[in-house]
C-alpha cells in the first residue's frame, strides 16, 4: 500500500463531509430542495464551505490516538477534549453534534472507566456513531489476524455503542475500505460482495450477531444492487449513513456524481457523503481530480498531513517491510 493512500482517504473522508454539510439534516423530501453540483459559500450551520462537521473532528480525534497506539481511553480523551475544547475542529468548537456520541462523552467525564463502558446504548441510531470516526482503523488492522481486525473493530465500536447491528456496519465498512485500497483493478460490486461475505461468516459464528446480521445484509444488498430504492426513505435517516453512501457509490459512475448524489438525500449528509468520499478515495474512482480540486477550499489543520504519515509509519510501512524479510528468508 502506498503513503499516500492513507492521506488520499482521510481528505476524501473530510471532502465529503464539507460537500455534505451543505444539505446535513436537511429533509429534502419537505423542502424540495434540489440537488446541489458546487461548493456553496456556506454550509447549513453557516460556516464557509471547507469547515468540517464533527464527523471529521472525531475521525481524526481518532487518528491522532491510533498515531500512538490502540488505546480506548486515549481515543475517548480526544472526544473529550474535542467537544470542551473545539479539538481537531477547524471552527474551533463542536458543532453538529451526534447524541450518541454526547452521552458517551458525558459518560466518560463522569468518570466511568473503562472507555468501552461509556457507551453502553441500544438506541437505534448508534450505527452512525461509530461511523463517524472508524475509518482510521482500516489502516491499523489490514494486517492483523481475522480474529484480531474483527476484536479491534469491535473494541473500538464499544466506546460510542454496544449494539449489534453498529458492529457490523463498522467492520463492513473498515474491511470494504481497505479491499478497495488492495483491488483498486478489479470491480467495485465483487469487491463488495466478497467483503460482505468475509463479513458474515465470520459473525454468523456468533449467536449474539446471528439477527443483526440477517437485518444488516438484507438492507446492505438491497443498496448494492439497487433494489426495493424506497427502503432508503423507509428506514430513519440517521441510521442510513452507511445504505445511502452504498447506494450512491454503486449506483453513479465516478466520485463526482456519488458525492452529489449522496449530498442531495438531505438528513445526516455530512456523515453520508463523508462515507462515500473515502470510498472513492480509496477505489480511485473516476473524476477525483474534480474532488481533490474542491480540497483547496478546505480549512485543513496541521495536524492531518503529519498524523496520516505517523499511520503510515507504524502500521502499513512496518509490516510491508517485515513480510519483504520474510519472503526474502524463504
Amino acid at each position: 500500500m502506498e503513503k499516500s493512500y492513507v492521506l488520499d482517504c482521510v481528505m476524501g473522508f473530510i471532502t465529503g463531509d464539507c460537500f455534505g454539510a451543505q444539505l446535513d439534516g436537511v429533509d429534502v423530501r419537505k423542502t424540495g430542495t434540489g440537488p446541489i453540483y458546487k461548493p456553496q459559500e456556506k454550509n447549513v450551520y453557516g460556516f464557509p464551505f471547507g469547515t468540517f462537521t464533527s464527523v471529521s473532528s472525531l475521525m481524526l480525534c481518532c487518528a491522532k490516538s491510533l498515531a500512538n497506539g490502540v488505546d480506548c481511553d486515549d481515543i475517548m480523551e480526544n472526544f473529550s477534549k474535542w467537544y470542551t475544547f473545539g479539538y481537531m475542529s477547524p471552527a474551533k468548537r463542536a458543532f453538529a453534534v451526534d447524541n450518541v456520541i454526547l452521552r458517551s462523552i458525558i459518560n466518560y467525564k463522569k468518570g466511568i472507566r473503562p472507555a468501552v463502558e461509556c457507551g453502553k446504548t441500544n438506541d437505534y441510531d448508534s450505527i452512525n456513531s461509530v461511523l463517524n470516526y472508524i475509518l482510521p482503523l482500516a489502516f491499523v488492522v489490514k494486517d492483523l489476524s481475522q480474529k484480531d481486525k474483527f476484536d479491534t473493530i469491535k473494541e473500538v465500536c464499544r466506546l460510542t455503542s454496544s449494539k449489534k447491528d453498529s458492529h457490523i456496519a463498522a467492520s463492513l465498512f473498515v474491511l470494504f475500505i481497505i479491499n478497495l485500497l488492495e483491488n483498486r483493478d478489479k470491480n467495485k460490486v465483487k469487491i463488495f460482495n466478497d467483503t460482505l461475505k468475509e463479513i458474515y461468516m465470520y459473525f454468523l459464528k456468533d449467536e449474539e450477531y446471528k439477527y443483526s446480521l440477517s437485518k444488516c445484509a438484507k438492507i446492505f444488498y438491497a443498496a448494492v444492487e439497487n433494489k426495493n430504492k424506497d427502503i432508503l426513505y423507509e428506514l430513519d435517516t440517521l441510521r442510513d449513513a452507511l445504505e445511502v453512501a452504498l447506494k450512491s457509490f454503486f449506483e453513479r459512475d465516478g466520485a463526482f456524481l456519488s458525492i452529489v448524489d449522496c449530498a442531495g438525500y438531505g438528513g445526516d449528509s455530512a456523515l453520508a457523503t463523508a462515507l462515500v468520499g473515502a470510498m472513492c478515495a480509496a477505489y480511485n474512482d473516476e473524476d477525483m481530480d474534480m474532488i481533490i480540486d474542491w480540497q483547496e477550499y478546505i480549512n485543513k489543520i496541521p495536524e492531518i498531513d503529519e498524523i496520516c504519515n505517523t499511520i503510515y509509519s507504524k502500521y502499513i510501512d512496518k509490516n510491508d517491510k517485515q513480510n519483504k524479510e520474510q519472503e526474502a528468508q524463504i
